[in-house]
């Protein structure tokens, strides 16, 4: 609560709705405290445990009649000099003792969509020419790790064929590229203007976090396409917000590696690749990868284990390619064509792109029709 709704001396006699949407903007430079403070679980708990008197409501008031602010955590001094600098100059901002000195909410949304910029600009400087992370996780860590507990169990002394028999493994992610690009494909484009590092962090945790909820209403023996996995996801709640359509941008029955197939794809991933940001999922037999432009780039994300450089760990790959549309997507599609002759893959192929439909216009247009 804002000092002004919190202590009696400080409240005024009539509040009037721009009182109160100050008094909010405070509210929101507390939470933002609460961000850049992970560890505490409310913004004075610092300042509280240096009192020697019992925690109360009054010792709150305290602190606001003495203007005394919450205490940042010591152990995140560096993150609050350098990468949350942003975050900590807006709290500061929105946490003004006196109601007028704070800003409106569309200034302090401007002040956010400037340090987003500055952000991005400084992370894509500082990643330079990166074309490539390996991501610490694949899709089939949690069998990994099983694997690794067995070893240490069995001494190694175990068949590889049978050392899953009668196990159950409710994070397991194998089969699930569909259900992890859809997933990515949504968090980043609810998220823009991410660093690539940043990505390549979201595309983790949603690896190791979200097997344990689809695996709730798939099939973890079989293989979904795009569209299935999309309507699980969609009808179990997995995807807030916007609905999405998947529009195929190649349909076409001929095999990856054909020259015609070669032929096929580039055209459509350069159409991709002209659009920014978009996404889309190239499917060739059992693989699912989601590619599309993202911060003027081509990229390609594989959450399936592929061996890392030094060899010691094989691990989901984020592939990024700079340059025109045009040049970008061949880079992309050669990458593919790689990535599944290594495979032993030359199937047939397909490349969906999800766009956000406009169910305003959808519901607009559908009951002209029915008047």
């Amino acid at each position: 609560m804002a000092p002004e709704l919190l202590v009696n001396e400080l409240r005024p006699k009539e509040a009037s709705i721009a009182d109160l949407l100050k008094a909010d903007v405070w509210a929101f430079g507390m939470v933002i405290f609460n961000v850049i403070n992970p560890g505490l679980q409310h913004p004075y708990e610092i300042n509280i445990e240096k009192c020697t008197t019992e925690t109360s409501l009054d010792i709150l008031q305290e602190f606001l009649k003495n203007d005394e602010k919450p205490i940042f955590q010591s152990k995140y001094e560096s993150f609050h000099q350098g990468e949350w600098a942003g975050l900590k100059r807006i709290y500061q901002t929105c946490t003004a003792i006196e109601s007028s000195s704070r800003p409106l909410m569309v200034e302090v949304i401007k002040m956010i969509c400037r340090e987003k910029q500055t952000t991005r600009n400084t992370s894509l400087s500082q990643e330079g020419s990166l074309a490539e992370i390996h991501l610490k996780v694949s899709q089939t860590t949690a069998v990994e790790n099983v694997d690794r507990e067995l070893q240490k169990t069995h001494d190694g002394n175990y068949e590889q064929s049978t050392c899953y028999t009668n196990l159950e493994i409710p994070d397991d992610a194998t089969n699930a590229c569909a259900f992890l690009a859809i997933l990515i494909a949504h968090e980043l484009r609810e998220l823009e203007n991410m660093s690539w590092r940043c990505v390549a962090d979201t595309a983790e945790s949603i690896i190791v976090t979200y097997p344990h909820v689809f695996n709730r209403f798939r099939d973890v023996s079989r293989h979904y396409d795009v569209m299935e996995a999309y309507s699980l996801l969609k009808n179990h709640n997995c995807l807030p917000g916007n609905c999405y359509g998947l529009t195929e941008e190649l349909p076409y029955a001929d095999d990856a590696l054909s020259d015609i197939g070669k032929t096929q794809l580039l055209e459509a991933m350069t159409l991709l690749a002209s659009k920014c940001p978009s996404f889309g999922f190239y499917t060739c037999d059992s693989f699912i990868f989601l590619v599309g432009s993202y911060n003027s780039q081509m990229f390609v994300l594989d959450t399936h284990a592929i061996p890392a450089a030094n060899d010691e760990k094989s691990c989901s790959l984020l592939k990024t390619f700079t340059g025109v549309p045009g040049k970008a997507a061949e880079e992309c599609c050669r990458w593919l064509w790689e990535r599944l002759s290594g495979s032993n893959l030359n199937g047939p192929q397909s490349l969906s792109r999800m766009v956000v439909e406009d169910l305003e216009r959808f519901v607009n247009c559908y009951c002209s029709i029915i008047r």
